[in-house]
């Protein structure tokens, strides 16, 4: 919680915090927060914006993800589910990270030098160098990779 407090405290520039709480719905968010179920999300809520939003096609945590990080659909960033095959070798993998087509909101926020911290994002192993900190979220198979 410390953390993330810091993160919207305002020092000299504007800053940001997104919550993403995978699968959950606002209607359900806000019920849990209005009857004092998650006091400290509320606080987040009540200082800044909240609004629905529309999830990918598929629906799917791998494909929503990469959408937020590159800010298009799969038919641009390349992810469509949490496995795919390879065309060569008939092969079944897990998506990663580095299949990721494309710049994404973590590297233009590098080229303008802020700081940034991602953690337990779903598609983000293995870590990546970045002006900041990050901890893949799932599937992340080796510790030792998974954060930066």
């Amino acid at each position: 919680m410390r953390l993330l407090k810091s993160l919207l405290r305002r020092r000299g520039g504007r800053r940001a915090a997104v919550i993403g709480l995978d699968g959950v719905g606002l209607p359900l968010v806000s019920r849990l927060t209005a009857a004092g179920v998650m006091p400290r999300l509320s606080e987040f809520m009540q200082a800044g914006s909240v609004g629905p939003m529309l999830s990918t096609l598929p629906t799917v945590s791998s494909v929503s993800w990469a959408a937020f990080l590159r800010g298009n659909n799969p038919g641009r960033h390349g992810i469509y589910g949490f496995t795919d095959l390879d065309p060569v070798e008939f092969k079944q993998y897990f998506n990663n990270f580095s299949h990721l087509k494309g710049a994404t909101l973590l590297d233009h926020l590098d080229r303008q030098d802020r700081k940034v911290a991602l953690i337990n994002v779903p598609g983000t192993y293995p870590a990546r160098p970045l002006n900041g900190l990050m901890v893949s979220g799932f599937v992340a198979i080796n510790l030792q990779r998974a954060v930066y």
